[in-house]
């Protein structure tokens, strides 16, 4: 992963690993400072020319704050001694700016002559010009001003918004220093200049502030910031929230996967006007995504409920309510993903928002379920059931296509996506013999979703006391299982069909997406038992995951997007619905996989995905280059984990908690404080016994629900009989 990325609500700083963001004609990565879909500064580099600097090393730890550390290479003219001058630049985003806190520590014994100039450039792109798939838009100059105490970019938008970004350096420690500000000479950019006097032992701190301004603002004001009053704000904001999740004690590598998961959660969450949800990831994807951000939410629920909440109540604000073909929105559905960028504005592209998913109106009601099983929010709850019905009768009146019983996409958006689920890379739908199929298609996990759906809004509608609806569901529910079973298991290969084509035919590759199925319950017991060892053999399992597509495949390719890679989200699904249906060994070898796999990136961050060879092929997961790192439902797919370990269920309904939990291989025991279910909270500790019985004790339970715990032998697939405990 060849770039840093800090991130503090709608505002992230994308750098090459020195901490700049280059000219982009010689690195067009995409580097740069972002906020709200446009990149506000596109160059960022440092130079103290004629004296050289060689980085040391880089502290990206924290989600908020970079820093890098440089030493001196030898003044030619002798000037400087060598290895005299430490310079750290700890850079930090606080939501609202940039700031660049440089500090220049002199150890030689004579004074240093430091010259420091910062080069400056933005061009106010679009996320989508940034990635290279905008339309051709002629777009307005930027003005590039250099004034006498900060430089500024102004752009106008083709819709009239009034962009600037404003840089302003400040020296502390050196009165003496005079700082230019002035365009570069040779091209277009800006940049900002001072000479440094630095006594023989002290240090100088140079400051430089990017405020990014999208309100109009055309005359700034220069506030002088503290660096370390912000970093302390930020940090104090991130303690808050690691102090409301649950706190796990077990080995080493578990708690650090699972911390740092925590940690990129709250980095990638942000507030849209209805409470904070996830946005599915940075750099490219910071904006609020149905799929990616129902599902993370799904993840955290023991953790972190109102993040949930949050979630549903911004989908249900963005629900379909028209039928708008080039938007692919239709009545009741629940949106794809929602930019707010100069060319989704003028409606260059279709994302304001854009519904292109066939899953997301599914995870949608799945959510609602859950959460409520998990906390009994009755408040939502009645303001939510009435999104719940659009979404409903969107299945009914829209999702099946040509009424024959499963929910399928067609993208209808000239600009929009053509593949709708969660493997939406053009590609990803394939036959054996490698044709594409065509649509409209039948996803297999999207039927499993639509299962689950139906039987979970079923039980919120008797809740309700509404029994016609929910009668209603329950039949759905029923006959759309006894159809999947005769359409879509391929009892010749163990395997579930990827999809049904347009034509009615299984598009009949084994893929990750049959394992997805499990976590909605649609298969009877023997099924799911063939389907599992399925998944577990060597074509499927890497060691590390499980691959999105059989190494036995014709188009198998381990460094394609969705057609050999793992993707950790994909198999934090597999992992719970192996736990669902029992078997516990072969969720502690995908588990165990994924946590072995964290411990090869750095900060035991999984990425996006990574490529699909195997442990015997490599020794340490093959990165993908471009995956997003971090990716919400990857950060959380270690939350996922421990619920799957804890073989965690909540009926809500019935005010009941049920635990049958498994211990890893290498782990003697797991301390759980604070899980949070219903009204209170669950404190846990699991053991391994000498005979290596794992057994569980409830510490402390405020929920007010009964905990009955089904212990497993051997952290094996047998199961000892129901011991229950009151609440109290």
């Amino acid at each position: 992963m060849n770039f840093h990325v800090i991130k503090e609500a709608d505002l992230f700083f994308l750098t090459d690993k020195y901490g700049f963001v280059p000219d982009k004609a010689k690195d067009s990565y995409g580097y740069g400072l972002f906020t709200r879909d446009t990149r506000v500064l596109s160059r960022f580099e440092c130079s103290f020319a004629p004296l050289e600097f060689t980085l040391l090393d880089s502290d990206t730890t924290h989600n908020y704050q970079n820093a890098y550390r440089l030493m001196n290479k030898p003044a030619t003219d002798g000037s400087v001694d060598r290895d005299s001058l430490f310079v750290t630049r700890s850079q930090i985003v606080d939501g609202e700016r940039l700031i660049e806190n440089m500090t220049i520590r002199n150890y030689g014994d004579r004074q240093a002559i430091l010259p420091v100039e910062y080069r400056l450039d933005s061009d106010f792109d679009d996320m989508f010009e940034v990635r290279g798939y905008a339309p051709h838009v002629k777009k307005s100059a930027v003005q590039r001003v250099a004034h006498d105490n900060y430089l500024s970019f102004i752009y106008s938008a083709l819709d009239g918004q009034v962009l600037q970004t404003v840089v302003h350096l400040n020296v502390l420690g050196n009165p003496s220093a005079n700082v230019n500000y002035r365009a570069s000479q040779g091209d277009s950019t800006l940049s900002v200049r001072t000479i440094l006097e630095i006594p023989a032992g002290e240090e100088v701190v140079l400051v430089v502030t990017v405020y990014p301004l999208t309100d109009g603002t055309i005359i700034p004001t220069l506030p002088v910031v503290d660096p370390v009053m912000i970093q302390a704000k930020i940090s104090q904001r991130y303690d808050a929230w690691m102090n409301s999740v649950p706190r796990v004690r077990s080995t080493r590598s578990f708690d650090r996967w699972y911390e740092q998961g925590l940690r990129d959660v709250r980095m990638l969450l942000t507030d849209v006007g209805y409470g904070t949800l996830p946005t599915a990831g940075v750099p490219w994807y910071a904006v609020p995504f149905g799929r990616d951000s129902l599902i993370t939410s799904l993840q955290l629920l023991p953790v972190a409920p109102e993040v949930a909440r949050a979630t549903l109540l911004t989908m249900a604000v963005h629900q379909g309510t028209q039928v708008r073909p080039d938007r692919d929105e239709q009545p009741g559905k629940i949106m794809h993903e929602m930019r707010v960028g100069e060319l989704t504005r003028i409606g260059a592209v279709p994302f304001g928002p854009y519904f292109g998913s066939i899953d997301s109106t599914l995870l949608f009601l799945i959510l609602v379920v859950e959460y409520f099983s998990f906390t009994l929010d009755e408040s939502l709850l009645g303001e939510i059931l009435p999104h719940v019905s659009r979404a409903l009768a969107w299945i009914e009146d829209y999702g099946d296509r040509d009424d024959d019983g499963f929910v399928e996409y067609y993208q209808e958006a000239s600009g929009g996506i053509a593949n709708q689920g969660w493997k939406d890379s053009g590609d990803s739908v394939r036959h054996q013999n490698g044709d594409f199929a065509k649509a409209p298609i039948a996803l297999c996990e999207v039927q499993g979703y639509a299962y689950k759906a139906l039987m979970g809004c079923a039980a919120l509608y008797d809740h309700a006391g509404m029994k016609t609806e929910a009668d209603r569901c329950r039949k759905s529910a029923d006959q759309l299982a006894a159809r999947f079973i005769k359409e879509f298991w391929l009892e010749d290969r163990s395997s579930i069909a990827l999809a049904l084509d347009g034509d009615k035919h299984p598009v009949a590759v084994v893929s990750s997406n049959m394992g997805q199925v499990l976590f909605s319950g649609i298969l009877p017991q023997p099924i799911a038992d063939q389907l599992i060892d399925r998944l577990m053999q060597d074509d499927m399992f890497t060691g590390y995951g499980i691959r999105t597509l059989s190494q036995e495949e014709r188009v198998y390719n381990p460094l394609s997007y969705h057609n050999g890679s793992v993707w950790p989200h994909d198999n934090s699904l597999i992992f719970l619905g192996m736990q669902k249906y029992g078997h516990t060994v072969a969720m502690s070898r995908v588990i165990s996989g994924l946590l072995k796999a964290a411990s090869h990136f750095e900060l035991y961050r999984l990425p996006e995905l990574f490529c699909g060879f195997s442990i015997a092929q490599a020794s340490s997961p093959v990165p993908y280059l471009v995956s997003c790192s971090p990716q919400a439902w990857a950060a959380a797919t270690p939350v996922l984990a421990l619920q799957a370990l804890l073989g965690l269920t909540v009926d809500g309904y019935n005010k009941m908690i049920i635990l049958s939990p498994t211990l890893l291989a290498d782990m003697p025991f797991m301390e759980i404080q604070g899980l949070r279910l219903g009204s209170g909270q669950l404190d846990l500790m699991i053991s391994r016994t000498n005979q290596g019985d794992v057994v569980t004790t409830v510490v402390t339970n405020t929920t007010g629900w009964q905990v009955s715990i089904v212990e497993n032998r051997l952290g094996g697939d047998d199961r000892k009989a129901v011991e229950t405990v009151n609440a109290g």
